[in-house]
C-alpha cells in the first residue's frame, strides 16, 4: 500500500465487513494463522492404520483350481485352521483361544443384556426369578 491508502485506512474510510476484517485485527505479514499448525499424529496411530490397512488389504487365494481374492486377515485364519485340521498343536492351541475368546465375548454381552431386561421388568412390577446371576457374584 502506498503512503496514501494507509493513512486513509488509519482514518476509518476502510470498509469493514464480511471478508474484511480491521486491519488492526489482520494477520501480519509474514507470520501464520496458526503459528504451531496441524498436530502431528502419534507414531502408534499410523502403525496401527498401516496394519489395518495390511489386513484388510484384498490377496489372491488359491481355492482348488480357481483364484479367489479375500482380506489378508480371512486369508491367515484359514492356513490357520487348516494348520489345526491336520493336527498341528500350536494351531489348534491359537484357533480353540480365538474362538473361545470371541464366544466369551457374545456369552458375556448376552448376559448384561438378560441382566438389563431382568432389572427392567422387575421395576415395572413383573416377577421375575430371583439367583439367576448368583453363580457370577461367586
Amino acid at each position: 500500500m502506498t503512503q496514501v491508502n494507509t493513512k486513509r485506512a488509519a482514518r476509518g474510510s476502510y470498509e469493514v465487513g464480511y471478508g474484511k476484517p480491521p486491519t488492526h485485527s489482520r494477520f501480519r505479514k509474514g507470520h501464520s494463522g496458526n503459528p504451531s499448525g496441524r498436530p502431528r499424529r502419534k507414531s502408534t496411530e499410523r502403525a496401527n492404520d498401516i496394519a489395518l490397512q495390511e489386513a484388510y488389504r484384498l490377496v489372491p487365494v488359491r481355492e482348488g483350481d480357481k483364484i479367489v481374492k479375500m482380506p489378508a486377515l480371512q486369508a491367515v485364519h484359514r492356513s490357520q485352521i487348516a494348520l489345526a485340521a491336520k493336527g498341528n498343536g500350536p494351531a489348534q492351541r491359537a484357533v480353540l483361544r480365538v474362538v473361545q475368546a470371541i464366544e466369551k465375548e457374545g456369552h458375556d454381552l448376552n448376559m448384561e443384556l438378560l441382566k438389563v431386561a431382568f432389572e427392567y421388568a422387575n421395576r415395572r412390577g413383573r416377577h421375575v426369578p430371583q439367583g439367576l446371576f448368583d453363580s457370577e457374584a461367586q
